[in-house]
């Protein structure tokens, strides 16, 4: 079990870009509830927003800087989340993935305004407050959960990324 974290996933203009697909996304309504999630996941949180990226353009950014910053691992999934006041996940595991990693896409985010990322590594849980193309990449079957979004706040907007077990470099096919 490993948690990496990555300050500026992306660059400058590849990151203005993703949030501009992202705020299109929320915008437009393009997205559906977190309801198909198991329960143990969604638990008694409002509904979290998923929209499943199928853009070519998007994908290709995003997995080129992925393999550009060492993490080669094929995606699984790849998902913008929108998390209102009294959203959260509660702690668990991505057992059906062996990694995953979690982009934050806001320009400005609080500890007061709750999501943060709370994980458990050695029998001791780390924080950590989102913050603008923040990357937090964890592998293994860490154990998480994010905390409550603050009420009267502002949307949480992330990038979710899921993992295979094999790398891109590996000659098979999905």
């Amino acid at each position: 079990m490993k948690v990496t974290i990555y300050d500026r996933v992306f660059s400058n203009k590849d990151f203005d870009y993703i949030k501009k697909q992202s705020d299109n996304i929320l915008e437009s309504k393009d997205f559906i509830s977190n309801n198909f999630w198991h329960k143990s996941i969604k638990e008694y949180s409002k509904d979290v927003y998923v929209h499943n990226i199928e853009d070519s353009k998007l994908k290709n950014i995003i997995t080129n800087q992925l393999y550009n910053i060492g993490i080669k691992n094929r995606i699984k999934g790849l998902l913008f989340h929108y998390w209102e006041e009294g959203t959260y996940i509660p702690w668990h595991v991505d057992s059906s993935y062996h990694a995953g990693m979690t982009i934050y896409l806001n320009n400005n985010w609080s500890y007061k305004n709750g999501g943060l990322f709370l994980y458990e590594l050695n029998n001791k849980i780390e924080a950590i407050v989102p913050q603008k193309n923040l990357g937090v990449f964890q592998i293994g079957g860490v154990p998480h959960c994010t905390t409550i979004v603050s009420k009267n706040n502002k949307i949480r907007k992330t990038l979710q990324v899921f993992f295979d077990k094999r790398n891109i470099d590996d000659n098979y096919m999905i």
